[in-house]
């Protein structure tokens, strides 16, 4: 299998690339990067022959797979043209700046008949997989409530004053990624919450149907923490708390509860622990390894589907869309401070 990546740079050169270099049968071929040094230092990394500073040369390569990992304001044209060249794809998250974009890239999927997945790795990790099954046995009945809350330690990052550790062999991350609003989309809410947006249509099976968000007292021209309280499709209520915190703080802390008509289910990631509470109670503990986040997963889904597989539904491209429309609803009730309901443009308010 022939294989490329458009936009390699610090979280591709961490994820990706070891994920496609350690798999049986798969070749990179080609990896582009804006910087020919850079591009020049992770082929080296990875023993890729061809480099490029132009990403047209990985879609005119006659490849299999392509991972498009540039920023995301770039995603939208670069998607499109992997799909377009038959490659099966999968694009960094968040998916697109607008819902427009995600809607062009999957349009150009279904025409080209290729897979399109989105980087949600989170829900490959065991215990929100635990959690999913939970639900579709209907172990706590008709979801009625849903508590979501997520931080992780991205402060410096978002605020430009340091840099986390995603780097291997001294590639670090641009900052206009993560600081330029016309790059990235928004601060917390594209950088975290996206993750948080997925989970919750990937475990429940709905959209929100409508937000209303504040970003609170940021200290920050971008959001660095938001509260969201909205209505999944169905009526039942959720409540949202994303925060970002210093990068002394552990990784990524995920709390949930969702409360049913039948019983409870509680997820707390830093313990490890999932209960159940309804007809059958259960305490699942899983050990650090068996609950750590997968990150590298969409990358081996990726190769997955390009030997005939099934697109995951947690990293699915019509999830990202989903949660790309659900971002411009949050994004614009932090605006206009008023309710703001989500337009799916077309994308079923169920069934994920």
């Amino acid at each position: 299998m022939r294989v490329g990546v458009i936009g390699a740079g610090s979280w591709s050169t961490a994820v990706h690339l070891p994920a496609l270099a350690a798999a049986d049968d798969v070749e990179i071929v080609i990896i582009s990067s804006r910087e020919r040094d850079t591009a020049e230092r992770i082929g080296s990394l990875f023993s890729v022959a061809q480099t490029t500073t132009d990403w047209r040369d990985v879609t005119d390569a006659g490849l299999d797979a392509i991972v498009v990992s540039s920023p995301p304001n770039a995603h939208e044209e670069q998607v499109v043209a992997a799909l377009r060249s038959g490659a099966h794809t999968l694009c960094e998250k968040p998916m697109a700046l607008t819902s427009a974009g995600a809607q062009a890239m999957l349009e150009a999927s279904v025409a080209a008949e290729r897979g399109l997945l989105v980087g949600f790795g989170w829900p490959f990790s065991a215990l929100f997989a635990r959690a999913k099954q939970a639900l579709d046995a209907d172990r706590i009945g008709s979801i009625e409530h849903v508590e979501v809350r997520l931080h992780a330690n991205v402060r410096e990052l978002l605020t430009g004053t340091a840099e986390l550790d995603w780097q291997q062999g001294g590639i670090r991350s641009e900052q206009s990624t993560y600081r330029d609003p016309a790059v990235s989309g928004g601060g917390a809410l594209t950088t975290t919450l996206s993750h948080g947006l997925g989970m919750l249509s990937w475990l429940t099976g709905q959209s929100l149907d409508r937000v209303f968000a504040t970003p609170g007292r940021n200290a920050d021209p971008l959001d660095l923490h938001l509260a969201v309280a909205g209505e999944l499709a169905d009526g039942a209520g959720v409540a949202i708390s994303c925060a970002s915190t210093s990068a002394r703080s552990p990784g990524v802390g995920w709390q949930l509860a969702l409360v049913g008509s039948a019983g409870e289910l509680l997820l707390d990631f830093a313990e490890r622990t999932l209960r159940i509470d309804g007809a059958r109670a259960e305490v699942i503990r899983l050990s650090e390894d068996e609950a750590a986040n997968r990150p590298e997963s969409p990358t081996r889904a990726l190769i997955e589907v390009a030997r005939g597989g099934e697109v995951p539904a947690g990293a699915s491209g019509r999830l990202g869309a989903l949660v790309v429309a659900t971002t411009e609803a949050i994004a614009e009730s932090m605006r206009t401070r008023v309710p703001v309901v989500v337009d799916r443009h077309g994308l079923p308010a169920s069934g994920w």
